[in-house]
């Protein structure tokens, strides 16, 4: 089963660690927690006290600020410990296969809970049974909060649906690349000052955290 350790180095690389760019809705953001979505996050203060120390509002000097935050070690393991809490632990993604619960927390970090009822709509899609002419358990409903139903339906269709030729989970990796690409793609359709961010988002999606194109994922 997964383990966060192995996957929070990984989400570091893709987020980077300090930016303020323009056109960027979430405004002032340290290893991808933004002060606009998130301006609880403790690490803020801290964010905050360099910005005041530099007269960052001011002068702007984002290779300034950057450097110095660096130096503030604490920062990393705030952010750990918000990423396990906040998205990790919340959907249980202790209970999944590694690759696909890399694949579900960096979607759900990156579009929000969107990305959890994408996998509820593919479980739903795999649940039928060829054979009896059935489904594994009643349909769930994609409200984007993984519970013990989200859990049961995944370990069934795990169970039921793979092959040894073709694993399941492959399936459902891809799909879940496939919703994530049509979100970027209508945000960038409805919100033209989005458009600057769509390479980089579509070549998040095009690739997992190891660099290895998610449509030839190795298991």
């Amino acid at each position: 089963m997964a383990d966060f350790e192995l996957e929070f180095p990984k989400l570091i690389i893709a987020e980077g660690y300090f930016s303020d760019d323009y056109g960027d809705k979430g405004g002032i953001t340290y290893l991808g927690i933004s002060s606009v979505y998130h301006p609880t996050w403790e690490g803020f203060k801290i964010i905050n006290e360099e910005i005041d120390k530099l007269n960052y509002l001011k002068t702007k000097d984002k290779i300034a600020l950057g450097q110095a935050l660096t130096k503030r070690i604490e920062l990393v393991p705030l952010a750990k410990a918000f990423y396990k809490v906040a998205f990790w632990d919340q959907v249980s993604l202790d209970l999944f296969p590694q690759e696909l619960a890399d694949e579900i927390f960096d979607s759900f970090v990156n579009c929000g809970g969107v990305a959890i009822s994408w996998l509820q709509q593919i479980l739903n899609a795999l649940n039928f049974d060829i054979k009896t002419g059935s489904t594994y358990f009643p349909d769930l409903i994609p409200d984007g909060l993984a519970g013990s139903k989200t859990s049961f339906a995944f370990k069934t269709i795990l169970e039921k649906r793979s092959l040894k030729t073709s694993p399941i989970i492959n399936d459902i990796y891809n799909t879940l690349n496939a919703f994530q690409k049509v979100y970027y793609a209508k945000i960038c359709v409805n919100n033209p000052d989005q458009r600057l961010n769509y390479d980089g988002w579509n070549l998040r999606t095009d690739f997992n955290m190891d660099g290895v194109p998610s449509y030839s994922i190795k298991k």
